[in-house]
């Protein structure tokens, strides 16, 4: 096999595998969501709900797109990359 073809063979794998994790970690998530909701019962879960509710939106607050930057400065700079990770 050409090595732009191997190249391309594994890029896709490796996505396929993103999607399969992803899918079975949300599945799990749900399934615990229901066992959750059925233990505590509406009152009790929906606190809980609430509770991961705010947590998500400060996590998301606290990075403020950190992530994204990091990832867009290695692609522009890759030579400096270990730089950035120091």
């Amino acid at each position: 096999m050409p090595g732009g073809h191997h190249g391309l063979r594994r890029l896709l794998g490796g996505v396929a595998w993103i999607g399969i994790s992803g899918v079975c970690a949300r599945s799990v998530a749900f399934a615990a969501s229901i066992a959750l909701a059925h233990t505590l019962g509406p009152a009790d879960f929906g606190v809980l709900a609430f509770g991961l509710s705010v947590a998500v939106v400060f996590s998301a607050c606290a990075s403020l797109g950190l992530d994204e930057l990091i990832v867009r400065e290695v692609a522009r700079q890759t030579r400096a990359s270990g730089a950035i990770f120091a």
